[in-house]
């Protein structure tokens, strides 16, 4: 049986779960990260009164990022908000 998480010592080049790399694992976890720091700063500033309203996207970072992920490069949706 074949797992789907290699040990350790075989992150040099190998692919991971999913066909993501090593390198890809990283960008998708500081993606994730930085939505938690964001949601956290924003939580700050509401309590300093400092904004009026903060809608919390905690627990759904990966959400957030795999949306975002998919909906990279793709030619058939040309209404994004980079084409605008």
């Amino acid at each position: 049986m074949e797992l789907a998480v290699p040990s350790a010592g075989a992150f040099g080049s190998a692919v991971v779960s999913g066909g993501l790399s090593p390198q890809q694992m990283v960008e998708i976890y500081r993606l994730m990260f930085l939505s938690r720091c964001v949601d956290d700063r924003e939580i700050l500033l509401k309590r300093q009164q400092k904004i009026y309203f903060q809608l919390s996207a905690a627990g759904h970072e990966a959400l957030q990022v795999g949306a975002a992920l998919a909906m990279r490069l793709r030619p058939d949706r040309p209404f994004t908000h980079e084409s605008a």
